[in-house]
């Protein structure tokens, strides 16, 4: 009985082969990010924004516009793409500005 697979640990098993599939396709570039798919993660992003704050323990994140006041500020390049990634701490002092 527990020498036999469990049906979760097949899925669990295909999964990550479907993922590691996609990430050697995209890898190699016969497969690209497209326009519409990069706004369809910025919308998914805004969708869960609460979450995505909750995992990375951010008390704010801002899409689309740069941060004002920002402690630093990097322009990066994505895939040929310059993005700007702005951070700004908090100080956590009850009723700090910061």
């Amino acid at each position: 009985m527990f020498g036999m697979p469990t049906v979760i640990s097949i899925w669990i098993f295909v999964g990550l082969m479907v993922l590691a599939v996609m990430l050697f396709v995209y890898g190699t570039g016969i497969i690209r990010a497209t326009e519409k798919f990069k706004i369809g993660v910025v919308a998914a992003t805004g969708a869960f924004q609460a979450f995505v704050e909750g995992e990375t323990l951010a008390r704010r994140t801002v899409l689309g516009t740069l941060l004002g006041d920002a402690d630093l500020t990097r322009e990066v390049d994505i895939e040929g793409y310059r993005v700007t990634i702005a951070l700004r701490r908090h100080d956590g002092r009850k009723g700090g500005s910061r």
